[in-house]
């Protein structure tokens, strides 16, 4: 079972994938720390709506939520869902 992500706290938590319904072919599989991010990385417990993950240079990558406006910057480094963990809990410890 994964346990949501906090990114920010009360801004963005990510979630496992919502439960799909009986329409959707290909239900994602959950997800897992080990794991590479995906370019969609979850739901936005927030709001219910999909996160995702784009990188946007050489440095960093933003994970954004489109119909809520989020968008929170990350560096490039983070590509697996426990590094996306370690350095959430890192920022989330500090404020």
């Amino acid at each position: 079972m994964f346990t949501p992500i906090v990114i920010r706290r009360g801004v963005a938590t990510l979630a496992d994938f919502k439960v799909p319904n009986k329409k959707e072919k290909h239900p994602k599989p959950a997800l897992a720390d080990s794991e590479p991010l995906r370019h969609e990385l979850g739901t936005h417990a927030e709001c219910g709506n999909p996160l995702y993950f784009f990188r946007v240079g050489d440095t960093h990558a933003v994970i954004t939520c489109i119909p809520c406006g989020l968008r929170i910057v990350v560096p490039k480094t983070i590509t697996t869902y426990g590094d996306l963990r370690a350095y959430s809990s890192a920022i989330v410890e500090k404020t």
